[in-house]
């Protein structure tokens, strides 16, 4: 495509040439001035924001309307990703109460945020987990996940868990499938949202025995 644009465009210089021949009555061209073109294009910088772009100018579904930057914090790299399912509000992951849990689960496994990253599946606003969405999206998370090359990957919440995995068993039986499933050739948790731990106090007991599986695998 390159070299087909540079073709053209020193065809249509010549044109201008010929046509400047014309208006001065010089259609053998013996006083205009031949000229030999040769286009050069500028060579294409790789930015460091592309993937980050790629994003932001994804018109597949209406979701793009409502789309704004992500305010939660994301380092360059992450010896850990979580994954979750959705925004929480129009620009974060989280809301305030679910933040306020997830750092406690951090402090737990002792990560701080330069070592983490949190990253939605579906990218844009949306009231209720889609699959369809989430299918458009699925590239955006394996391009971002690969920039930032974690050692580990911890995917949060049942409806996230299910499209990523496919497995079509009970979410306990899922957690429990840790030691065979591997996401993107990489070593995967799987377990409750802060939003599920949040609505359902019970959960307390098995999050907490996953941050300790957890903990034990980044030692």
């Amino acid at each position: 495509m390159i070299r087909e644009n540079k073709d053209a465009l020193e065809y249509f210089y010549t044109l201008l040439d010929q046509a400047e021949a014309v208006l001065c009555d010089d259609l053998m061209m013996e006083k205009t001035p031949f000229s030999e073109y040769d286009v050069k294009f500028p060579e294409r910088e790789e930015r460091k924001d592309e993937k980050s772009e790629s994003i932001s100018d994804c018109h597949k579904c209406p979701l793009w309307q409502n789309r704004r930057e992500n305010t939660y914090f994301n380092p360059q790299k992450a010896k850990v990703v979580f994954i979750l399912s959705k925004l929480e509000t129009a620009d974060s992951v989280f809301s305030n109460q679910s933040e306020a849990l997830f750092e406690k689960e951090m402090n737990v496994l002792s990560l701080s945020r330069s070592n983490r990253a949190v990253i939605p599946l579906i990218n844009c606003p949306v009231a209720a987990f889609d699959g369809r969405y989430a299918s458009m999206c699925k590239r955006f998370l394996k391009e971002r996940i690969e920039a930032l090359d974690p050692t580990l990957i911890v995917i949060m919440g049942s409806e996230c868990a299910r499209f990523l995995t496919q497995m079509n068993v009970p979410f306990e039986n899922m957690r429990a499938s840790v030691r065979s499933f591997r996401f993107l050739s990489r070593k995967t948790f799987i377990t409750y949202s802060p939003q599920e731990l949040i609505g359902d106090r019970m959960l307390r007991r098995p999050v907490f025995e996953d941050l300790k599986k957890i903990k034990e695998s980044l030692s």
